[in-house]
């Protein structure tokens, strides 16, 4: 593997919250300022986004709680993957990296978002590397 500089940051968002894009803004930026990191990104980056999508409220029996044994499990609707991840991207730029052609790798995933319990709230978790 590629050696990293060592700077990271970890950012959690909520896309249920009015105005996502900019609610990622604001949370990446309070993650840098936590992460003591001052400046952009200027070099390549590694950049892992998860996405957790809310469930529709078809998915869930008549209790509201329990999901019924027909719900999909991989959330295949819209938005698609691509869409998600160019939103948080420009989310970004100007508050984690100077341009998002710095990403030069990483991963994207979008799941339905099953419950608080076991840590599966709507939402975005993204991890940023810079490269050496």
């Amino acid at each position: 593997g590629r050696a990293k500089s060592g700077k990271g940051i970890v950012i959690d968002a909520n896309p249920k919250v009015a105005g996502w894009k900019e609610r990622v803004a604001l949370v990446a930026a309070e993650a840098r300022e936590k992460a003591g990191i001052t400046e952009l990104f200027t070099g390549p980056l590694l950049v892992r986004m998860t996405f957790w999508m809310p469930r529709p409220k078809s998915h869930y029996r008549q209790d509201g709680f329990l999901l019924k044994p027909n719900a999909p499990k991989n959330h295949i609707v819209r938005p698609d993957k691509t869409k998600l991840t160019r939103s948080a991207e420009d989310a970004l730029t100007g508050v984690i990296w100077r341009d998002d052609t710095q990403v030069v790798g990483g991963e994207e995933w979008k799941y339905y978002a099953d419950g608080d319990a076991i840590g599966q709230v709507p939402g975005v978790k993204i991890v940023v590397e810079e490269l050496a």
